[in-house]
């Protein structure tokens, strides 16, 4: 969709640039590549200290904030697109509600995973297993031991965490 939506307001530029932006994940892959296996760093972050020290950490870690904050935004308005023209009742139900999921998804840690992943994965591994965030195993145990409480378990994460 966005690459259609480039299109229309770029023509072939639009749709090039929106191309050449997902090439540039090969890009980001070799250089994390690189740190890991050449440098020895486990992380992004941990380079980043090593070299720059915490403000170069903390710039990092600004910008990457900034830039899943503006991919989900960009997506609740594609979502919002998909149910009806911008404006419109179905438009803001469908982006409300995708908002209100996102909103509790994270509120539960899932985003914690892209934020905070630094030596995840041993070496040699072929996949990785995360254990739930602290308030997604809460609201787990809880439904195992109470399934009639999930609800009240589910709002109070937050105030416990």
């Amino acid at each position: 969709m966005n690459t259609a939506i480039l299109g229309f307001y770029y023509g072939i530029w639009g749709t090039l640039a929106y191309a050449a932006y997902y090439l540039s994940f090969l890009t980001g892959g070799k250089i994390i590549d690189s740190l890991r296996f050449q440098h020895g760093y486990t992380s992004v972050q941990g380079f980043l200290a090593d070299r720059f020290g915490r403000w170069g950490t903390s710039c990092y870690n600004f910008v990457a904030g900034v830039r899943l904050v503006s991919e989900v935004f960009a997506n609740l308005l594609v979502i919002g697109i998909l149910f009806g023209a911008a404006g419109t009742e179905s438009y803001t139900l469908a982006v409300l509600g995708l908002a209100a999921i996102t909103l509790f998804y994270s509120m539960l840690g899932g985003l914690h995973g892209y934020t905070a992943r630094p030596g995840a994965c041993a070496e040699g591994q072929s996949h990785c297993h995360q254990s739930p965030s602290p308030g997604l195993r809460r609201v787990i145990t809880a439904h195992q031991n109470h399934p009639h409480h999930i609800q009240q378990t589910a709002s109070d994460v937050n105030l416990r965490a």
